[in-house]
């Protein structure tokens, strides 16, 4: 009898989780051929993998379908026009607070501007903009240039000026470190700060590679990784409550940085911010955005090393112009550079770090493209695809930053760096520049090489991915230039 029940229960379960499965992944699309809507279906049914899976079968309208296990098929926009399109109405899609990767996303970042939507993505967006303006950046320049110095002195001198992704991801993680919350950060905070870089660097991996974390009942289990979860959100709230009594006390020296404006911003005006929003959304601009400011950095140094020509190019470049001006580098010497601005944007063509935006929840049918989308859809753009559009660019395969010398409107909407749109990453002139800093800092007296051996062009160079982002695995090397 037990035996029987047993098998009846487990039974009725499989049914329902099939059913369940079945309603969330059952999508029909409605095609636009003529001016007549056809109602009809455009995704083919697969087995559940284990991984994304593409269908193809929308490819001619400028987008696929990609399935993830669990959840709903993601449509992916290929055609540049189309997603430019898409993206200038960001403001009118939603974002769901997990990004559907499961509850420790969600508890890390549900309140941050970048899972916002609708007017309080504007509201978040708005308190924190004005710390990473052009202004702002130009204030900090100085600072950019003497970390990248003393970092080149440190690898020349104790790695005998040989250095590799990690070695990237300290330079990176001080500078943004130093913006955020000053100048004179205490040696103290800085090591804690890189431990909980560690921690949540370990807890994003998790939620893309961690199936379980999906789960709806995975937060009140007694895993691991939800202890790493509350272990992160307490020492990260201590660790700014700390910040912000030297800010009340008066004891805060760098009026520029980014916590010190956002004091001044939230004293004013309490009601800005909750506490949620203002810790989430300073620990995705500063902890979480490392990665992708590293990762931009690291794609560009591999293509400089490459190729040696357009380094010597550059060099040249660098060099004339740094002579022609005294003292430290600001904004305006940076800009002047016009062959290093078109190798930093032709980096970001050919590799952009995160291969796949963010997506967007489309609440009400609508049209994209020439295609009619139910609600209840999430919309990604692919980078890749929109920076090798044949249509947009020629010879793709190729790095040639003079396609630049003659840059058309079509380019200029059809290249994906920091994103596309109103939601565009608020810190992107921090990367930017900070890369620029770091090119300059580089070649005015050294050249860089590769040391791990890449056959041909980026196709066999080796990387590593974490979700949607992609990194070179090489090893450079720096030596004093003749």
């Amino acid at each position: 009898m037990i035996p029987s029940l047993v098998i009846a229960v487990i039974a009725v379960l499989v049914v329902c989780v099939l059913w369940v499965y079945k309603w969330f992944n059952e999508v029909y699309f409605w095609k636009n051929d003529s001016g007549v809507v056809i109602k009809g279906t455009s995704f083919r049914t697969f087995s559940p993998p284990l991984i994304a899976m593409k269908d193809q079968t929308l490819k001619k309208f400028g987008m696929y379908l990609l399935r993830f296990l669990p959840g709903p098929p993601k449509l992916i926009i290929t055609d540049p026009h189309i997603a430019v399109k898409f993206m200038a109405k960001q403001h009118k899609y939603e974002r769901t607070k997990d990004f559907r990767l499961g509850c420790v996303f969600r508890q890390l970042f549900g309140n941050a501007a970048g899972t916002a939507s609708g007017k309080a993505h504007k509201r978040i967006r708005s308190s924190f903009d004005g710390c990473y303006s052009a202004e702002s950046v130009e204030k900090t320049i100085s600072m950019m240039e003497e970390e990248c110095k003393e970092y080149l002195r440190l690898i020349r001198e104790e790695k005998e000026g040989q250095f590799n992704m990690d070695d990237l991801i300290l330079l990176t993680f001080k500078m943004l470190m130093k913006f955020t919350y000053g100048r004179d950060l205490p040696e103290k905070e800085l090591q804690e700060l890189i431990e909980l870089r560690t921690l949540v660097g370990a807890l994003i991996a998790d939620t893309f590679t961690n199936p379980f974390v999906k789960l709806p009942f995975y937060e009140y289990l007694p895993t691991d990784t939800n202890r790493k979860t509350s272990e992160f959100e307490r020492r990260w709230l201590q660790l700014n409550e700390r910040f912000q009594e030297r800010f009340v006390e008066g004891k805060s020296k760098d009026t520029d940085c980014v916590f010190y404006k956002m004091q001044k911003t939230l004293a004013e005006n309490p009601e800005a911010l909750s506490c949620e929003e203002f810790q989430q959304t300073l620990e995705e601009a500063s902890l979480a955005n490392v990665d992708i400011t590293c990762g931009a950095t690291a794609w560009l140094l591999f293509h400089v090393a490459l190729h040696q020509q357009i380094q010597e190019e550059l060099t040249t470049e660098i060099k004339n112009l740094t002579s022609e001006h005294s003292g430290s580098l600001n904004l305006e010497v940076l800009n002047d550079m016009d062959f290093l601005g078109k190798v930093v944007k032709e980096s970001a063509r050919k590799r952009p770090v995160m291969v796949i935006s963010t997506p967007e929840y489309v609440p009400c049918p609508m049209m994209i493209g020439d295609f009619h989308s139910p609600a209840g859809i999430e919309v990604s753009v692919d980078n890749s695809a929109v920076n090798s559009d044949q249509g947009v660019w020629e010879d793709i395969d190729t790095f040639n930053p003079r396609r630049f010398d003659n840059e058309t409107p079509s380019m200029r909407k059809s290249l994906c760096r920091f994103g596309i749109g109103p939601r565009r990453c608020m810190g992107y002139r921090v990367a930017d520049a900070f890369m620029k800093v770091l090119l300059v800092t580089l070649l005015r007296n050294f050249t860089v090489t590769l040391e791990t051996k890449v056959t041909g062009d980026d196709d066999s160079v080796p990387v590593q991915d974490v979700g949607p982002f992609c990194y070179p695995c090489v090893e450079f090397r720096v030596k004093e230039s003749q």
